[in-house]
């Protein structure tokens, strides 16, 4: 697996803007004049309290934000936690139990009730062997189950051999795709979704509904639904919607698996917004499996993605609708770009990995993600110190301060002999709080000089939740060396 740091030149918070003109790693959800009428009678509407009528078209306009010049260093943004919709349906039941007199029952009857509750179970278990050979599997049938018929390809793979789609396929794979609008308390946006099931739950990027106060979706044919919000993985960037309408295209899904370096591949989307919606981009897997990090607006790494890399046109619009192979079944979920100067760098969330998220959010149940990870931690709170200088601890970070007052104040200062990182403060349940000590100044991390706090989370950055690092200290007039594992943030 190749890992990439991919920094932007600008950040910005707003996820409904469009970030093609304000960073490199781009997730491609653009504002966009949009005027939905909605005319369907659905009204599962998602969202916060707002002044708009429920059955009223979005306004026009979009949300205008001028990106404004930010230091180089500034790298793209994703705020994120965990965080899905989980509804629970309860169901009353009584039982009327009246007094009866009791019959002896004959041989034959008793027999009879016997043979009727075998033959019960038996059909009961064959009902549930018919419905779970229906439920969404993945390689090796570990998907995990749901409750809602995802088609899953048992074709095999694909390969650069395999040729294109041909255009009648491509236009029919059309009505397995939808264009989102939505609205937010500063505008609207636009963006994609792949339909998942003939009842019509839908999938797209977290990042296409985040602060929605409503939800429209458009079919191929025209049609017009809002959406309900059922869930959704914002570490992931995964949401699954649900509009009231049946009998729908279901997209049928292949392993991402079995893709290949430089087989065939599509995008389906709305770049430029819903006047170019259901348009079809055309290009190559350029990598099977690349990882990205995702850093904050100061440097600070946040998450790391796994993702499938292509060269095929992805553009503002593009965000949640599917990557496809020359079967057109879908093998990826369309989330970031890198923009700018760069041309031809998309990224897919896998389609392996997103169906797990997916159908655990459908069922309102934890997982275990495949697509994305936490920081790594090494489990500590420290700040930087140069040697031969008084400090005083003032919360989280420390103080210069003369020794005249260091030696009237020796409970609250200390004197550092080495620069390195003093650590304040040590996490809880993490192995360093078992190997380290407040006070112990870091100089070293495996073998690379520790001057800074920055130094530190630069080495750190490049590890992996569960890598063991050796680290120096300085404690008690001399240096210590002690081997930590390290932690994932959740």
């Amino acid at each position: 697996m190749e890992n990439n740091d991919y920094k932007a030149n600008t950040p910005n918070n707003d996820d409904s803007d469009n970030d093609s003109k304000t960073s490199n790693i781009n997730r491609d959800d653009p504002g966009q004049k949009s005027d939905p009428d909605v005319t369907e009678e659905s009204n599962n509407i998602h969202g916060k309290s707002s002044d708009q009528k429920e059955d009223e078209p979005a306004g026009d306009g979009q949300k205008n934000k001028e990106p404004e010049p930010q230091p180089s260093e500034y790298a793209f943004r994703w705020n994120w936690t965990d965080n899905q919709k989980n509804d629970s349906v309860g169901a009353d039941a009584s039982i009327n139990a009246g007094a009866r007199k009791r019959k002896k029952l004959s041989g034959g009857a008793l027999f009879a009730i016997i043979m009727a509750g075998v033959f019960l179970v038996a059909f009961i278990a064959l009902a549930v062997s018919l419905i779970t050979d229906t439920l969404i599997t993945g390689p090796d049938g570990e998907f995990g189950k749901t409750y809602v018929n995802i088609n899953v390809s048992d074709l095999g793979p694909t390969s650069p051999e395999n040729g294109s789609a041909s255009s009648e396929a491509l236009e029919n794979f059309k009505n397995s795709t939808v264009v989102i609008q939505t609205t937010t308390p500063t505008g609207t946006a636009t963006g994609s979704g792949i339909i998942l099931t003939e009842d019509g739950y839908i999938a797209t990027n977290y990042h296409v509904i985040e602060n929605s106060v409503h939800i429209y979706t458009t079919l191929y044919s025209g049609k017009r639904y809002n959406a309900e919000l059922i869930g959704y993985s914002e570490k992931d960037d995964l949401a699954v919607l649900k509009i009231e309408a049946d009998n729908l295209a279901a997209a049928t899904f292949g392993k991402s698996s079995d893709c290949a370096l430089g087989e065939k591949v599509y995008a389906v989307g709305s770049p430029a917004g819903a006047d170019f919606g259901w348009t079809v981009t055309a290009g190559v897997i350029s990598c099977v499996e690349r990882t990205v990090n995702i850093y904050d607006d100061y440097g600070t790494l946040e998450k790391r993605m796994n993702v499938i890399q292509t060269d095929v046109s992805v553009n503002p619009g593009n965000s949640g609708g599917p990557l496809i192979n020359s079967r057109c079944e879908v093998i990826g979920i369309v989330t970031l770009k890198l923009a700018d100067d760069y041309v031809g760098m998309g990224f897919a969330i896998p389609s392996d990995g997103a169906l797990e998220i997916i159908s655990a959010i459908i069922e309102g149940r934890d997982f275990d993600s495949s697509v994305s990870s936490g920081r790594p931690l090494v489990g500590i709170v420290g700040v930087s110190v140069n040697e031969n200088i008084y400090y005083r601890l003032d919360g989280d970070r420390v103080v210069v301060v003369s020794q005249d007052y260091a030696e009237k104040n020796p409970d609250t200062t200390f004197f550092a002999d080495v620069t390195g990182v003093y650590v304040i403060e040590l996490t809880e349940g993490l192995d360093a709080k078992n190997k380290l000590q407040v006070g112990d100044i870091i100089t070293e991390i495996d073998g690379s000089a520790v001057y800074t706090i920055y130094d530190l989370s630069s080495i750190i950055n490049q590890k992996n939740g569960g890598d063991t690092v050796s680290v120096t200290a300085y404690r008690d007039g001399k240096y210590i060396q002690r081997n930590i594992i390290l932690g994932t943030e959740e």
